[in-house]
């Protein structure tokens, strides 16, 4: 059939419709043409490129590997655009079915490789989690045994400190040594201070005698302290 300047015929066996166009003034001024050639012309590069990477890749001692980069994403931009077919492709080059293959292969390869890339990525993310919870549980547990230090070497100076005053200033030594015991309550503590010998007699001996709360009153260095821990007033007020 003849239409102003196209002819359209059908293409036997294969359901085409080709079109010749019979004046070449025609293509010159038809500028949506212009366009369909030259994109119909770089798909057809882009394909050709694409085929002969198939052919290399599946050869014995391979020439090429598969897509990866960028190369790669302007081919599944290129498949997913233009959609082709195989009765396209083949006009330009066989082996289109392979060349798919090939496309297929290598998107797979990307997503296995991404796959393994964030799990390395969550593997490391996790790593670094657990190495900042050690630090942290680290100086935690470095401020609470020093706190736990402090507080035992504190509990059981004053204990000495009141073993060392028993003879001395007996008064501040039952302080001293109530104090320790106090501190050795604390959750912090596992110094057991227990208060001596001689300052329990001491705590019984102010509480049997009937003056032991003018005791309290006195100057300590007044009250003296004979070896069987019985007390002795000396000076109270410049008397004996």
């Amino acid at each position: 059939k003849r239409r102003s300047f196209l002819y359209v015929r059908e293409v036997a066996d294969t359901g085409d419709i080709l079109i010749d166009i019979s004046h070449e003034s025609l293509i010159r001024q038809w500028d949506k043409l212009n366009k369909w050639v030259d994109e119909e012309s770089e798909t057809a590069k882009f394909y050709k490129r694409l085929a002969e990477a198939c052919r290399q890749y599946n050869l014995e001692v391979k020439e090429k590997d598969l897509l990866a980069g960028s190369e790669l994403d302007l081919a599944l931009e290129w498949r997913d655009k233009y959609k082709p077919t195989a009765g396209w492709a083949n006009r330009y080059k066989a082996g289109f079915e392979e060349s798919m293959t090939y496309l297929d292969e290598s998107e797979a390869e990307r997503i296995r490789l991404q796959a393994i890339d964030q799990k390395r990525t969550r593997t490391q993310k996790n790593l670094t989690q657990g190495v900042m919870a050690l630090m942290v549980l680290i100086i935690l547990s470095g401020i609470i045994i020093t706190l736990i230090t402090n507080h035992n070497t504190k509990t059981r100076d004053l204990h000495n400190e009141a073993r060392a005053l028993a003879n001395i200033d007996p008064t501040m030594a039952l302080q001293l040594a109530n104090s320790a015991v106090k501190r050795s309550n604390s959750p912090l503590c596992f110094y057991e201070s227990q208060k001596s010998d001689f300052i329990k007699k001491l705590e019984t001996i102010y509480k049997e005698h009937s003056f032991y709360k003018i005791l309290d009153t006195l100057n300590p260095k007044s009250i003296a302290y004979s070896p069987d821990m019985t007390i002795s007033l000396s000076k109270i007020d410049s008397a004996e």
